[in-house]
């Protein structure tokens, strides 16, 4: 009789503890899927990213709801024993962030708590998951191709082209004249009209040697491939390219690619990257490299940078290279060598690039050494004083973290994709 009355107590305990742990089990599986649906309906690539790149602004995204609770229902086909299941979910975007939800109520059924009146145990549960979109990003590259970008690439390039540009019986009249008047021990393949096609230019040509400019020209091709496997969404990246002038008569900002997504088209027009021409030797007093113009012109043409949330708002970044020295018409700010008639050759001037980074513009800045001409009189004369001011003004003028220095023995192509891989990291932190 004992046993008879401890026997129901003996199955409700026993058959309750079974019932505790399924349902523990179930809920178990049931967050599982919720946690899986939450992070997987925002990964790269998930349907949720893809309409938020389209997304012109923030909302929910009813693409991702889908996806959530296609991704839930699936980790959980095969669990049995539940009834009244609801799902619900809610994915949105917010500005450069995507954020789900993903929450539950179930039913569990329940084999021996009945006896006591128990038929099921409710449980719930959620999840979230965030992303982060890749932003759009306007890049505007400013390559210095004033005369001095013709210096020789590397240091044996250099030592030729001072040996070259002697007098030599075997060279054109035409080019004998021009090293007597005055160009001897030059390593700069200046692309003088007058002398051409006999100038320095062309006797690079002749011996194969490459030009600073030649190989910013093949780094900025290189780097539209980079781009272009770089981007996370489709057309993420739209570049344009700039130089400082296709010749002395016309210096100023000149665009030699319009800004596109079609970075194949950019890498093709980026052929016409070449050293600016001078008329003759001397010409506009050799005021070619005016900094204070050219960013001042970008600065108007670059419209204002968004928060790269989507297309038609992109962050925009200035990716210069250049060798930092100005030379122009500066007579009442020139801060170093003032060389008659207003002449001014200085660092490059750090409040033109303090103005546009003051409008949110971020500027990465590759720095070509300027080589330290010892064998040329000007150099000693004029810029040695104050040569190791270049590249301090170089590293001011850049956004932080985003400054790079090349000398001429090491890779500018290497350095450029070095640049534009630190770009892309402190754009795509800063949320």
């Amino acid at each position: 009789m004992q046993f008879a009355l401890l026997l129901l107590p003996i199955m409700v305990l026993s058959g309750g503890s079974i019932d505790i742990a399924n349902v523990y089990w179930a809920r178990q599986q049931l967050q599982n899927a919720a946690d899986t649906a939450a992070v997987s309906s925002v990964t790269v690539n998930s349907p949720a990213s893809v309409a938020a790149a389209a997304m012109l602004g923030d909302g929910e995204i009813s693409e991702g709801k889908t996806d959530a609770l296609n991704l839930f229902n699936a980790n959980i086909q095969n669990l049995t024993g539940i009834d009244s299941l609801v799902a619900n979910a809610t994915v949105a975007k917010s500005g450069l962030n995507i954020n789900s939800q993903v929450s539950f109520t179930a039913n569990i059924k329940l084999s021996f708590l009945p006896l006591v009146g128990m038929t099921d145990w409710t449980v719930t549960g959620a999840s979230q998951g965030a992303s982060n979109l890749a932003p759009y990003i306007d890049f505007y590259m400013l390559l210095d191709n004033t005369p001095s970008m013709g210096i020789a690439a590397t240091q044996a390039g250099i030592n030729q082209m001072v040996a070259l540009t002697q007098y030599n019986a075997s060279y054109p009249a035409s080019l004998n004249t021009y090293i007597n008047s005055g160009n001897t021990q030059c390593a700069f393949a200046c692309h003088d009209l007058s002398a051409s096609p006999n100038d320095f230019y062309a006797l690079a040509a002749t011996y194969n040697i490459p030009k600073r400019i030649d190989v910013v020209r093949l780094a900025t091709q290189n780097l539209t491939s980079t781009a272009k496997s770089s981007e996370v969404s489709a057309n993420e990246f739209r570049m344009a390219i700039y130089t400082f002038g296709s010749s002395a008569q016309s210096i100023g900002l000149t665009q030699i690619a319009q800004l596109s997504s079609n970075l194949s088209s950019v890498s093709t027009q980026a052929n016409a990257i070449d050293v600016m021409s001078v008329p003759y030797n001397g010409y506009n007093n050799d005021q070619m490299t005016d900094f204070d113009g050219v960013l001042s012109s970008i600065n108007t043409v670059i419209t204002a940078p968004g928060d790269g949330s989507n297309p038609n708002a992109p962050k925009k970044v200035v990716f210069m290279v250049t060798d930092g020295v100005a030379d122009a018409y500066y007579p009442a700010t020139c801060s170093q060598s003032v060389l008659g008639a207003g002449r001014c050759q200085e660092p490059i001037n750090v409040a033109d690039c303090t103005a546009i980074k003051n409008r949110g513009i971020q500027i990465a800045v590759l720095y070509t050494t300027y080589y330290p001409l010892t064998t040329n009189g000007w150099y000693n004369g004029t810029v040695a004083p104050w040569a190791s001011q270049i590249p301090v003004n170089m590293q001011q003028c850049a956004s932080p973290g985003l400054y790079f220095e090349v000398s001429p023995t090491d890779g500018i192509q290497q350095a450029m994709t070095a640049l534009f891989v630190q770009v892309l990291q402190n754009v795509r932190l800063a949320k």
